[in-house]
């Protein structure tokens, strides 16, 4: 290994999961590693340099790294005043993605799984698709890493097509509209009629006879 891995003074790897990946597949015992106590601007500055210049990052990665930067993760230090955190906006500048790219990542630190977040910052996931995993309970999350790239996408897709469907809410709204639209589009035809045949819809309902057959045998009589 030409790079050791770089450690924060808690122990959490910094730079270098790829690398630290690769050795627990050749399994190797002992890695080389330096560990930095670094706050404030120095982290900030030490993370970009680390990671915005190796032109081989995906914009998904690029996310990642900016999420770090904004701060206040699950498992940081929140004692500590984030002094040195950037703004959303500030670090999808810094990282040249989009804001919602970092927003998304942001979620995925907060909600996903261990394995879900190492998957992302290693490049085998996009954003987008870590972050609708993010949302399902601990448990499918870990199964569907577990079961590989190909079926933790299939899995994030069921999860976008859920969220697009509608509710019953929506869909008991939706059938009140439609109702009180064709009820006024009858109300209308009706209205448009002579007279004559109003008289005979009206002597229709007296008779319980559908309304529908009245009105369209006096549409075809009116043309």
């Amino acid at each position: 290994m030409k790079v050791p891995i770089t450690l924060d003074d808690h122990g959490k790897v910094i730079d270098g999961r790829n690398r630290l990946r690769a050795c627990k597949l050749l399994n190797r015992k002992t890695v080389e590693a330096f560990a930095y106590h670094l706050e404030g601007d120095a982290l900030v500055q030490f993370v970009i340099s680390q990671n915005f210049h190796r032109r081989h990052l995906t914009e998904s990665q690029r996310a990642d790294v900016a999420a770090k930067l904004t701060g206040g993760l699950r498992g940081g230090d929140r004692s500590k005043a984030q002094i040195c955190a950037l703004t959303q906006a500030e670090a999808a500048r810094q990282m040249a993605v989009s804001e919602r790219s970092v927003q998304n990542a942001k979620y995925v630190h907060e909600h996903g799984v261990d394995s879900l977040q190492s998957a992302l910052a290693q490049g085998e996931i996009a954003v987008s698709t870590a972050a609708d995993l993010a949302t399902l309970r601990a448990e499918e999350q870990e199964e569907a890493m577990a079961a590989g790239p190909r079926a933790a996408k299939a899995k994030a897709a069921e999860v976008r097509r859920k969220r697009s469907r509608p509710s019953s809410d929506d869909a008991h709204a939706d059938k009140d509209k439609w109702l009180s639209c064709k009820a006024g589009q009858i109300v209308k035809s009706f209205l448009a009629l002579p007279e004559e045949y109003q008289k005979r819809v009206i002597r229709s309902i007296a008779k319980k006879t559908p309304i529908r057959t009245w009105l369209d045998s006096a549409e075809d009589d009116a043309t």
